[in-house]
């Protein structure tokens, strides 16, 4: 990387990109891989750059380490599915980037430099946060799969449109975002009825695996959480999705039958009814945070002491009267710092964990 060889092949030469496999012989013979490495990730054996930097059809993919090989082929299936996307580079960002007016966001497609910007840390931070949620029945290794597929394609449907100079870019930004995102559901839709697009073990997600994993053993360790325990068994079985009438382990299954429903079949029907219900029910929880975090910025504002019912473990729930006094960040939650009654120390609160919130 960086010798100006990029666009040369010592096979296959001509105009085109390379082929996966093209590009793996050309990085053999230009050092930037050994025998044992992966076909798509960088090289396990060399350092620098070559260690976290990989080229698929063409486009440069940064931080390419920190996925896993598998999803690294569907970046692959990504981009040959859409000729003329113009994409030259592809970054994966553990560090909470990108951000937009401050706050952080899934993906986005700078096309000045014609780049997709991929933000690790929110995927992560939301699926740990669905995952404690128990109107989501979807395993959370599944839902960061889905989420970071679909960010990908929906960043890719912008650079097709920017591309092609497409009469969507008149329309405003949120429109175009609605129209990307049932774009990369229809494209997923194809490509996990058709290919191979399941997600892999956490083992072999780099960057996802074990944060996932040790985030889920605390909870059961130091809250005795159900959710954690359910998350903990959907992973050892392999399980997709599950509900009292469901149990799909695979997206190829989970996809199909939902097609299904959409023309009509019955049991299709009923899965997505029960997943819609269940997004509700999600929505109404969002909802019932953001207006704990309105509430108790409130009270940080105006000095006043509140009453708070507080989920402490699994089925323990205590009362405290608190001076909010901050809201922070912590992982994936946001937190209230307080001083409490006269005799006892300042405590922290996750604002999720807030059941309820009144005068004293």
């Amino acid at each position: 990387y960086g010798n100006g060889d990029e666009g040369y092949s010592a096979i296959g030469r001509g105009p085109r990109v390379k082929r996966p496999f093209e590009q793996y012989v050309d990085d053999h013979i230009f050092g930037r891989k050994r025998l044992g490495d992966p076909m798509l990730g960088p090289s396990r054996k060399i350092g620098g750059e070559a260690a976290n930097r990989s080229i698929i059809l063409g486009v440069s993919v940064y931080n390419a380490h920190l996925v896993s090989e598998k999803f690294l082929e569907f970046v692959f299936m990504g981009l040959k599915a859409t000729p003329g996307h113009a994409v030259q580079a592809i970054h994966f960002d553990p560090d909470g980037g990108p951000k937009v007016g401050g706050r952080a966001v899934f993906g986005i497609f700078d096309a000045g430099a014609r780049t997709i910007h991929i933000n690790l840390q929110k995927h992560l931070d939301n699926a740990i946060r669905l995952a404690e949620c128990r109107a989501s029945c979807f395993s959370i290794r599944r839902t960061l799969w889905y989420s970071m597929q679909t960010t990908l394609l929906h960043e890719i449907k912008h650079a097709l449109d920017t591309a092609r100079g497409s009469a969507i870019l008149n329309l405003n930004k949120s429109e175009q975002d609605r129209i990307a995102t049932e774009w990369a559901d229809e494209v997923l839709t194809v490509l996990a009825t058709n290919y191979d697009v399941e997600p892999v073990d956490l083992s072999e997600e780099p960057f996802f695996g074990p944060k996932i994993i040790h985030h889920i053993d605390r909870a059961i360790e130091s809250g005795n959480w159900i959710w954690a325990k359910n998350q903990k068994k959907m992973l050892e079985k392999g399980i997709h999705y599950q509900d009292p009438f469901f149990t799909i382990n695979s997206e190829k299954e989970y996809y199909t039958l939902s097609a299904a429903g959409l023309r009509g079949d019955k049991l299709g029907q009923k899965l997505n009814a029960l997943v819609s219900l269940g997004m509700d029910l999600l929505n109404q929880e969002w909802d019932r945070v953001e207006m704990n975090e309105y509430l108790l910025r409130e009270a940080i504002d105006t000095g006043t002491k509140v009453r708070i019912e507080y989920l402490a473990a699994e089925g323990v729930t205590e009362t405290h009267v608190v001076l909010p006094t901050a809201m922070i960040k912590r992982g994936p939650f946001p937190w209230i710092e307080t001083r409490c009654e006269p005799g006892r120390q300042p405590a922290a609160f996750r604002v999720d964990k807030v059941r309820d919130i009144s005068l004293p």
